[in-house]
């Protein structure tokens, strides 16, 4: 921190223009200079006799002098306590003030305890002080470095006073800049950003009449968490709106501050010249130093007088002449907030902080470059004399040349024609304006409009490129921060692959094997063989009695459940998961076993020895059914058909034999080789479970996909990397052309054809995202490069084992976009989230309800309703109970935790819709007069007996609601009372907005009437329209907006409350089913009896995302309270529920 010296009171003020005399300027430099040679001399001495000059002289001296004692720092003792805190250091100390890290009692906690040094220090001095503490009170402000305390203390042995401060624990703004450059790629236009944050500071502190007069990169700091804070407001002042007089001003209070950051006024020695440009001047200094890493003066070893004569006389280096990246308008920018006279600068921080803003917006800057004119004009003011004297000149021959009431007719007739081009400008001033800002709103909404399209388009990428999908997501140009909506999210979620590891082996991995429901997996490495639960990552079986690590690719029998492996010394195994129990497999020949296949026969399998012979046994310790010759090279692959009625065999030396797997005979041989290959042996091989594709792979990095069925290479690869593995996905199989993985050069890619769709890992990408005890010793990289890989067959997971024994398990495919709820009954109609968000209720075939919790999508009840159908459900009484219109004309109270009825009342014959209003339900209206609520009297008694008055519709549109209500009372618990008066016109469709009190329904006679529900639930029509074929409605959040659905698929929006159409939208020509807005208002979703889900920008009214479901037709849509879970329902065994998981 920096602290406040002393003011020192000269009897003179300094002459009324900022210039001094040239004698006098020689004086002052000469006493400076013969100070710096410890010659002390007398004023009287230097001025030879002339008392004018020794006064002016000894005035600037006792300037010079009361600035210096801001330097200077007096040694003190530090005191082990101050009232109630404790002194743990000293932070820093200045020419009046020292600052302590101080400990508070209670509450616990470390301060920045501020103390005045000195108790004989003049009463000017404590002003201050008190001055400083009482402006830290005042301004509240997160930037501003808060106070806490302050008072009077005893410190050895004198009264001294004292006030704490908020400690900040950070750096000072240089060096935490210096820190960011080292750690992250920090711009210019970062440390502007950061500076924003000093600059509101500042303008709130301006805003309360403080200047703060003394900025520079020590009293603006950062803290750990990256906060900005402002400090140090000793030696601050406050404006009044009446300026000090000059003879009440000090001069040395004008030289207050550190001399790198001064303006020109404040070394002037004028007080009263010293207002908020000021600030601006100091802030234009600091924001020069950080960015340009310099001062815009160089005032290193200059005496004080000189640094006032550079500043206040010399223009500043331009900052593009230190950085050409600084050029342009930043460069102007500094220049307006360094201008030597204060009313060329900015108005304010504000104005300072706002041009700033437009610079890092790339919007255009309000401050401009001075013309020649304006710069003549200055110059003429800093050299007057000269100036004078060219104006006299000028004068004479103006004079001459012009006649003087010529001159006065001729700018006489300059004003007015000036006067009327301005009136000119201001009104085209005015129109560019408007212009500009429609434009603005124009540019806007089309670059929304190409998210829009963007995010449709790649909602239909997702299967095909999900990498792609994922970088045009991420990319901050496409899709900004703020345009990163509810449809955006799903499809980043989805297009982001999961991806768990763990360690599996502490050496190496040789091999592993993933079941073909993908719940499973097995891995060989130098700890033997170990089967893991892929759930919890947990060991389920394990078989450790191995000389060495296998060698052979493992195989697994999904139907007995159990690993078939190879010892070192080629002997079969196969290992029961369930038992925990290993055996050795029967062979009949006394060769190393190099490839093995389970028959998927009640435990058969098929070996392949290294002289080229293929046994199939019925199981283990059971009877050969067949040996067969594979030629004369070792088998080094055997996969068995889905169908397990033939089989395909792959040898060293590229043959490949398919044969029938009851009798073992050949059907067709064919030798797979490739002209661009000249390998004579093949290390490693697979074959697709549909046995139409094959894979060779060599040590050394080359490999090639066969495909059986053609004959013909498909794709090849030289110089993957050492051991490369290759694997056809078998969940997205395709006859012509498969996906597949590669294994190879530190990634494992997901293939289709000859490019690369997707990568599944990445080694430096998955170190990147390692924390904590994960990240790998340097040097150690090798053991996270990819080894081997295998998927599964029904899902579409993927398992890749790394060198160093650590598994990574992930998917092939993108995330589903949704999950799936099985309700009770298929065909869900209705759907209602409980107000807490909690519950979901699914009304299914014939009316059956069954009770979801959300976040598992576990039932937690279900019951017949009792009625062929449901046509309404809501949640009432703080989530308690369940309110259902049902189709037999009734409605129901039940239990929300069970189930169970409470209550049940007839409806009229016609109901249909209904609107739960509070405790009541509006099922219809009436044309009478007057209605009979099921009240015999005007009053009612309620639950204790009390009388309670009965509410009386308003007669609106020739028409009177008719209600239900749901009471509880004491006696009788939760009950319907219906109303007894005869309805005349049902609800066929209807939306209601209950903050806004907005209702709008649809009925019979095709017609949308608006209605706001006010005091004792009375209706207030607003107005009608005749909309046909209506199928659903909803308003926007706060309704202004009813956005109706039809049944051609058209979407059209409605302002209310005249019900003038703002817009018709038709993507869909299929029929509307349901519509859901989030409860943010910031999307739509509808369904459509096709099946899709179409989400909208409601900004722009404009489809984001379209999702195809197998739900057709779609019934109902409905959004959670928190808007982080869409509920679809329709025709299917399942409902779907899109949810923001991240």
């Amino acid at each position: 921190m920096t602290n406040s010296g002393d003011e020192t009171t000269t009897s003179s003020s300094p002459d009324e223009s900022s210039g001094i005399s040239i004698p006098l300027q020689q004086l002052i430099g000469h006493w400076e200079k013969l100070k710096k040679s410890g010659q002390p001399i007398d004023p009287e001495e230097l001025c030879e006799g002339d008392p004018d000059l020794a006064n002016q002289l000894r005035d600037h001296i006792a300037m010079l002098e009361a600035f210096s004692r801001f330097e200077k720092v007096p040694v003190a003792k530090t005191p082990e306590t101050i009232g109630e805190y404790k002194i743990l250091k000293e932070i820093a100390r200045g020419g009046t003030s020292i600052v302590y890290l101080a400990e508070q009692a209670f509450p616990t906690r470390k301060v920045a305890l501020k103390l005045l040094q000195d108790v004989a220090e003049r009463e000017r001095s404590k002003l201050r002080f008190r001055l400083e503490a009482e402006l830290l009170a005042s301004l509240q402000h997160h930037n501003i470095a808060r106070i806490f305390d302050a008072g009077v203390a005893e410190v050895f042995g004198s009264q001294r006073l004292f006030f704490t401060m908020e400690w900040i624990d950070g750096l000072n703004l240089v060096d935490f800049i210096k820190q960011q450059r080292k750690s992250s790629a920090w711009t210019h236009a970062d440390t502007i950003r950061l500076c924003l944050a000093y600059m509101d500071a500042l303008s709130e502190a301006h805003q309360a009449g403080v200047i703060h007069r003394d900025l520079k990169p020590a009293n603006l700091m950062v803290t750990r968490e990256g906060v900005p804070k402002l400090i140090d407001f000793g030696l601050a002042r406050i404006r009044h709106r009446a300026n000090t007089s000059k003879q009440n001003a000090s001069t040395a209070d004008g030289w207050i501050g550190t001399r790198c950051y001064m303006s020109p006024e404040q070394f002037s020695g004028e007080p009263e010249r010293i207002d908020f440009h000021t600030d601006i001047y100091g802030f234009g200094v600091v924001l020069y130093e950080l960015l340009a890493g310099r001062l815009p003066y160089q005032l290193k070893d200059k005496s004080m007088w000189e640094s006032a004569q550079i500043v206040q006389n010399t223009a500043s280096v331009p900052i593009g002449r230190v950085d050409r990246q600084l050029r342009g308008d930043i460069e102007v920018i500094l220049e307006t907030a360094l201008a030597k006279d204060p009313t060329e600068r900015y108005a304010s921080i504000t104005d300072f902080a706002d041009d700033l803003r437009r610079y890092l917006d790339n919007h255009p800057i309000r401050a401009r470059r001075q013309n020649a004119a304006v710069s003549l004009w200055k110059w003429c003011q800093r050299h007057r004399r000269v100036a004078a004297v060219s104006v006299v000149v000028l004068g004479l021959f103006l004079v001459l040349g012009v006649a003087a009431g010529l001159w006065a007719t001729l700018a006489s007739d300059r004003a007015r024609k000036l006067a009327d081009v301005n009136q000119q400008l201001e009104t085209s001033r005015s129109r560019l304006q408007a212009s500009n800002q429609r434009y603005a709103a124009t540019a806007a909404r089309l670059r929304r409009s190409v998210s829009n399209q963007t995010l449709l388009r790649l909602g239909t990428l997702l299967d095909q490129e999900p990498n792609y999908v994922l970088d045009q997501l991420e990319d901050e140009s496409r899709f900004p921060t703020e345009s990163r909506g509810f449809a955006w999210r799903l499809l980043h979620q989805s297009a982001k692959r999961s991806m768990v590891h763990w360690q599996a082996d502490a050496k190496t991995l040789m091999g592993l094997a993933i079941s073909d429901d993908g719940s499973w997996l097995a891995t060989s490495g130098a700890e033997g063989i170990r089967v893991w639960d892929l759930k919890s990552q947990s060991i389920i079986a394990q078989y450790r009695n191995l000389d060495e690590s296998p060698s052979v690719r493992l195989a697994l029998d999904n139907q007995t459940r159990s690993v078939l492996l190879v010892r070192r010394d080629g002997g079969p195994i196969r290992l029961d998961v369930d038992a925990n129990r290993a055996e050795s497999l029967s062979h009949s020949t006394p060769e190393h076993v190099m490839a093995l296949a389970a028959t998927g026969h009640q435990g058969g399998y098929l070996i392949g020895t290294q002289s080229g012979h293929l046994e199939h046994w019925n199981g283990p310790g059971g009877t050969q059914l067949w040996n067969r010759q594979m030629g004369d090279a070792a088998v080094i692959a055997i996969a068995v058909s889905i169908e397990g009625d033939r089989f395909c065999v792959l040898t060293q030396d590229g043959d490949a034999y398919h044969g029938d797997l009851d009798t073992g005979e050949m059907l067709e041989e064919q030798h797979l080789v490739h002209p661009k290959f000249t390998v004579q042996r093949w290390d490693l091989a697979r074959v697709s479970r549909d046995l139409r594709w094959g894979i060779l792979c060599t040590e050394v990095g080359d490999a090639v996909l066969w495909d059986l069925r053609s004959k013909q290479p498909y794709l090849w690869w030289s110089h993957l990397d050492f051991y490369p593995d290759i694997d056809v996905v078998e969940y997205r199989t395709n006859p012509m052309h498969p996906r597949f993985l590669v294994s190879g050069r530190d990634r494992v890619g997901l293939w289709q054809t000859n490019m690369e769709l997707a990568a599944l890992y990445e080694r430096r990408s998955f170190l990147s995202s390692m924390v904590g005890d994960e990240i790998p010793d340097a040097g150690s990289s090798s053991q996270w490069d990819p080894l081997v890989i295998d998927s599964a067959l029904a899902d579409s997971a993927v398992a890749i084992g790394l060198r160093g024994g650590t598994v990574v398990l992930t998917k092939a495919s993108p995330s589903p976009i949704y999950d799936t709820i099985f309700p009770a009954k298929p065909t869900v109609a209705k759907l209602c989230f409980s107000f807490d968000g909690k519950a979901l209720v699914a009304v299914s075939g014939a009316g059956h309800l069954s009770y979801h919790d959300v976040s598992s999508g576990e039932i937690l009840w279900q019951s017949p309703s009792g009625a062929r159908g449901v046509t309404d459900l809501f949640f009432a009484g703080n989530d308690r109970f369940l309110v259902t219109n049902e189709r037999q004309h009734q409605a129901s109270l039940r239990s929300a935790s069970d189930g169970g009825r409470h209550a049940m009342t007839e409806n009229q014959p016609n109901t249909n819709k209904v609107v739960l209003v509070g405790d009541r339900l509006l099922i219809g209206f009436c044309e009478n007069e007057s209605v009979d609520t099921a009240m015999d009297d005007e009053s009612t008694p309620d639950a204790t007996g009390d009388n309670i008055e009965s509410s009386k519709p308003v007669h609106t549109r020739g028409y009177q609601p008719v209600w239900l209500e749901i009471r509880e009372t004491a006696d009788e618990g939760p009950t319907l009372v219906g109303a007894s008066a005869e309805m005349d016109l049902p609800i066929e469709a209807k939306a209601y907005d209950e903050p806004s009190g907005l209702l709008a329904t649809y009925d019979e006679k095709e017609t949308i009437a608006l209605w706001r529900i006010g005091d004792n639930d009375q209706l207030e029509f607003l107005a009608e329209r005749h909309v046909a074929e209506l199928k659903t409605m909803e308003f926007m959040p706060g309704g202004e907006t009813l956005v109706v659905g039809a049944y051609d698929g058209s979407i059209t929006l409605w302002s209310t409350p005249t019900l003038d159409q703002i817009a018709r939208r038709h993507p869909n020509a299929n029929q509307a089913g349901s519509i859901a807005i989030s409860p943010d208002g910031s999307v739509m979703a509808v369904g459509y009896f096709d099946g899709e889900v179409l989400f909208w920008d409601t900004e722009n009214w404009e489809p984001q995302l379209s999702v195809r479901t197998d739900l057709k037709p779609i019934r109902d849509l409905e959004f959670s309270p928190a808007g982080d879970r869409l509920a679809v329902g329709g025709k299917g065994q399942h409902l779907l529920m899109f949810h923001l998981k991240q």
